[in-house]
């Protein structure tokens, strides 16, 4: 039901040069450069994809679930102690998160429009198959501030449900995560639920696609490929195509509809990456392409558009 592109492994913050050492000795590169450096480690929570010479696997290494600029949700040590359950990973140990730690990475991953049927088979497949504490769930929730994008998640993912499996996500627990959730989360979340069918309709990965145009824009080599890249970037954050603007406002396109799709994208790329950090590498990358513009006359190196490389990086969507 969902095509799985990458893997993902949970690390120890003081073990990622070490883990960068095993996967480049098994084989594994960097999509771009690795930084490993402590100012480095402390504000992000995973390092550039690595993957592999033939490039059909790609890995990640995480040492956070998710942005500290998007949640303020880090990984803590109580974490790694509950992952009680431990399965064989080719002759070693590895440890697995509980089902109540997997699902509440899931809900605050997910970004805020990307939940289509394919993410949400996730979720739903774990409390079809698993027992689930909801009373340690909903402590985890409360002390993380992090109630908005369960609701939400949970809420959608109760409409894939069968008539006879939806006691599985309990209508009570769904009203005290609602009790704790902004009213955005709780409006944009009922006004989807109402589409029935329809949500599956309502999924974008826009979002996912600027943020790959821009990556192209700093990995090419070629400076009209930089250039193009990033000017797709900010004509699509500024005026997003009529599909997307339907599925972010569940509106046909207009000037005040496509004003609304342009802020929502511009409010979910800040929550994901932070102000500061958004306005400072889009400012100095702007100043980039000012000095591009002269070279890309040049008939330049080979562009990213020129290797597979570029499908993975579309495909992780």
């Amino acid at each position: 039901y969902k095509k799985m592109n990458d893997f993902d492994f949970l690390i120890h913050k003081h073990d990622v040069p070490r883990a960068v050492k095993v996967v480049s000795k098994i084989g594994f590169k960097p999509f771009s450069k690795v930084k490993i450096k402590k100012k480095d480690l402390d504000v992000n929570y995973h390092l550039t994809p690595f993957y592999t010479e033939d490039e059909s696997t790609v890995l990640g290494l995480h040492w956070h679930l998710v942005s500290s600029a998007k949640l303020s949700f880090q990984v803590t040590e109580h974490l790694w102690h509950r992952s009680q359950v431990r399965k064989t990973c080719f002759g070693n140990t590895a440890y697995q998160l509980t089902p109540e730690h997997f699902v509440l990475h899931l809900c605050v991953h997910l970004p805020f429009y990307k939940v289509g049927v394919r993410e949400l088979a996730d979720v739903v497949q774990i409390f079809l198959h698993n027992s689930f504490d909801w009373e340690l769930f909903y402590e985890e929730v409360v002390s993380l501030k992090v109630a908005g994008p369960c609701y939400r998640v949970l809420r959608l993912a109760k409409e894939l449900l069968f008539e006879d499996e939806a006691h599985k996500i309990p209508d009570q627990w769904l009203s005290r995560f609602r009790d704790h959730s902004k009213e955005l989360w709780i409006k944009d979340t009922e006004h989807r639920v109402k589409k029935g069918a329809d949500l599956i309709f309502t999924r974008s990965v826009l979002i996912g696609k600027i943020e790959k145009s821009y990556a192209v824009s700093l990995l090419s080599a070629n400076y009209k490929e930089k250039i193009r890249a990033w000017f797709w970037s900010w004509k699509t954050l500024l005026n997003p195509p009529e599909e997307d603007v339907t599925r972010l406002t569940l509106k046909r396109k207009t000037l005040l509809t496509s004003l609304i799709a342009s802020r929502i994208l511009y409010r979910e790329l800040v929550r994901e990456h932070g102000l500061f950090s958004f306005w400072a590498m889009t400012s100095v990358h702007f100043a980039l392409v000012l000095a591009w513009i002269p070279l890309s006359w040049i008939k330049g190196e080979k562009g990213v558009a020129d290797y597979l490389r570029l499908k993975l990086i579309r495909g992780l969507e």
